[in-house]
């Protein structure tokens, strides 16, 4: 199964840190009215010289246009736009040229180092499988996780990065530093929609560090106002960015994508 033209949870992270827009009209009417408020506070008791006095006027004057101008999609910024391009080529069967980096080669070549590790340390199975999925509720999300640990008492997944940066690896073992950022991958994983785990292990690992000092792993239970969160911006990326953007292209290509991709 190739992933291109789905959203995949390995790029939830391009969606969900850049989604820090306006979820609604209201929420830029709300600003407006506070700011309005707060610069007739700061009037009465003469701070209009300040530069925060100037910076409140200067937004009050955007305000109006981006109300105006608001869409849906006007919450994601520019990576998100990036991904979005790259999705919807897909579906055309246009794939970009393959990642080559020496920090993916790192990953793949430690990663069954890290299994084994984990394994030894835990007494836990985490082996090896196929893990491709189709997200039956939603088919436009695929995705392939690194696999479920056996023996625990429910479903339980497991997420590896192996850091070529050491100084990466320590953060992960001092304070769990790069799970916030790679925290949508897992959730997506979790979620109903996809493989429905109860919760997964982070795990970190890196060949160098001495001692206990190579491995690092803590465990997560699901958090479902986080899918929740996830699930509605992937609603919302794929209605008013990736669907729009696919059919100005079958207008702008005068050819259609694949039945396959009428959801």
């Amino acid at each position: 199964m190739t992933r291109s033209g789905f959203l995949t949870p390995s790029r939830f992270k391009d969606v969900m840190t850049v989604a820090r827009g306006y979820k609604s009209k209201d929420d830029l009417f709300a600003e407006l009215r506070t700011l309005a408020d707060d610069q007739h506070k700061r009037k009465q008791k003469g701070s209009t010289n300040t530069k925060v006095y100037a910076d409140g006027e200067q937004r009050m004057l955007e305000l109006p246009n981006i109300i105006k101008t608001w869409s849906a999609a006007s919450r994601f910024g520019d990576s998100a736009y990036t991904y979005a391009k790259e999705v919807a080529l897909g579906r055309f069967g246009i794939v970009g040229e393959q990642i080559k980096a020496w920090s993916l080669d790192w990953g793949n070549r430690y990663e069954p180092e890290a299994r084994e590790v984990f394994e030894a340390v835990t007494g836990l199975e985490f082996p090896k499988e196929n893990f491709r999925a189709v997200s039956e509720v939603y088919p436009f999300i695929a995705g392939e996780a690194d696999g479920q640990i056996y023996g625990k008492d429910k479903p339980w997944g497991g997420e590896i990065k192996c850091p070529s940066n050491p100084v990466n690896h320590l953060d992960n073992f001092l304070e769990a530093k790069q799970h916030d950022l790679y925290k949508w991958q897992v959730a997506g994983y979790c979620a109903p929609w996809m493989y429905g785990w109860d919760g997964y292990t982070f795990i970190s690992y890196h060949p160098n560090f001495p001692g206990k000092g190579n491995i690092w792993f803590q465990d997560y239970e699901r958090d479902q106002a986080i899918e929740l969160e996830l699930e509605t911006t992937l609603l919302l990326f794929e209605n008013e960015v990736v669907r729009p953007l696919v059919a100005k292209l079958e207008n702008k290509f005068e050819i259609n994508v694949e039945e396959k991709w009428r959801f």
